[in-house]
């Protein structure tokens, strides 16, 4: 992505890094690419070792799924027991949250693994219906509740509902128990 760029630091620093003692380069070779690289006097430049790391470190980043965690001050003054609701609501605005509640709200409010869904709702199905797993699940419950496909979705390891079939079964489920 960076190496290919058109702008020559930015190439050179993404590049391929030269060559280490156990990858055929030899410790003295002469500097590479008037004056920057490696030699036997003057062992491995400042330049390349940050372009190492920072190689590595771009590597570990691309295999990673990073998760985030906002953190909402209760008050200005950090005293204890003390709730500004308008401080609170502004840093939310700040974060995105009321626009992600209103989006969750309008789309898909739960989202659940199968696993997990099938236990807590497969209570509702009969001895026989339970056979046929999540999408036999789903063919039924539609029926019963008069829902389309529109209101949930199957996803590859998660359920998608939205929040009218997601209420409808909770309140069933909380009956039936």
């Amino acid at each position: 992505m960076c190496a290919d760029s058109t702008v020559p630091l930015v190439s050179e620093i993404f590049g391929p890094s030269p060559a280490s003692p156990g990858e055929g380069g030899s410790p003295t070779e002469a500097p590479q690419q008037g004056g920057r690289g490696r030699n036997a006097i003057r062992g491995v430049s400042v330049a390349a070792q940050f372009r190492s790391s920072l190689q590595s470190l771009l590597a570990e980043l691309e295999e990673t799924n990073p998760h985030y965690v906002r953190c909402i001050k209760p008050n200005l003054t950090k005293a204890p027991d003390s709730f500004d609701s308008f401080e609170v609501l502004r840093q939310m605005r700040y974060a995105g949250m009321m626009e992600t509640v209103r989006i969750r709200s309008e789309g898909y409010a739960l989202r659940e693994d199968h696993a997990s869904f099938f236990q807590r709702f497969s209570l509702l199905l009969n001895g026989d219906e339970r056979e046929g797993g999540i999408e036999r699940l789903f063919a039924v419950l539609s029926a019963r509740l008069n829902v389309t496909e529109a209101d949930w979705q199957v996803g590859h390891s998660k359920i998608f509902l939205k929040k009218g079939f997601a209420d409808k079964l909770e309140v069933i489920a909380q009956l039936r128990a």
